[in-house]
């Protein structure tokens, strides 16, 4: 339970601003995905009389709606350091990651949720059993195989690290007052900046970086306004004097023509 407990949800910063300003997370297709295995789910019926029975297990699963969320990894880097994720949900970086409290949320009682399992290979297709007749017949068959079928996907994704919301009736989730923090990849973004001024102290605006730590770039995260106070220490420390950099910088622009010289610096100006 600790491990669902933040959940986080990446996200293009649009999107988070729709989020909280509503106080609901939208479902989303829970049949056409991004996993090809998923999408083509590997369902059955057990004698060519049942075929008209695939039509309404096709409608039934498409009737499915989901939501995902990322959790804490078992290493204890947090639910929000996920590069991959970055980059493949959170807009290249340029998106935000939204932190919940999973205990806030308020879940309807006809919500499924929990754990993806992660399997090299998936097992066999599932088979409408031999005596299902009615649409009823196929809607309880799914539903007894909801965790197979929306809570299993083979280790090429185990990077999500995924807990899944599941269901039939709900279009939106509420979430309201359960945002805990959210996350940017950049401290002092346009976007970062109109967050601080948009929720205020309701909850920390948070910046992922990097140290190292035993000859390992290690990922923690900072708030946006401490670190752009850092920066702006150092940039009011260097103002009227250029940087070592800025320095390093014109001088190998001054001797990049001639490939044979040497581009040591023996003095920067303080």
């Amino acid at each position: 339970m600790n491990r669902q407990i933040p959940l986080f949800h990446y996200t293009t910063f649009e999107s988070f601003l729709k989020i909280f300003y509503s106080g609901k997370l939208k479902f989303g297709d829970a049949v056409n995905l991004n996993d090809i295995l998923e999408k083509n789910k590997q369902m059955g019926a057990s004698n060519l009389k049942q075929l008209p029975l695939l039509f309404a297990l096709r409608d039934t699963l498409n009737s499915y709606r989901q939501i995902s969320f990322t959790m804490d990894f078992e290493d204890n880097k947090r639910g929000c350091m996920s590069n991959s994720m970055w980059y493949h949900y959170g807009d290249r970086y340029n998106g935000v990651c939204i932190e919940f409290d999973f205990e806030k949320i308020s879940l309807p009682e006809s919500i499924v949720h929990g754990r993806v399992s992660y399997r090299s290979l998936l097992k066999d297709d599932l088979l409408i059993p031999k005596n299902a007749e009615t649409i009823n017949d196929v809607e309880s068959f799914v539903s007894q195989n909801i965790e197979k079928i929306f809570f299993e996907k083979t280790s090429d994704w185990s990077y999500e690290n995924e807990y899944r919301l599941i269901c039939r009736n709900e279009d939106y989730l509420d979430i309201e007052n359960a945002i805990s923090a959210i996350y940017f990849t950049n401290c002092d973004s346009v976007y970062v900046k109109a967050t601080e001024t948009i929720v205020g102290d309701m909850f920390p605006t948070r910046y992922i970086n990097y140290y190292t730590l035993n000859g390992e770039r290690t990922p923690i995260d900072d708030g946006t306004k401490s670190m752009r106070r850092k920066i702006e220490g150092v940039e009011q420390r260097h103002k009227g004097h250029k940087t070592w950099m800025q320095q390093a910088e014109e001088y190998y622009l001054e001797n990049k023509k001639d490939k044979r010289k040497s581009l040591i610096m023996d003095r920067y100006e303080e």
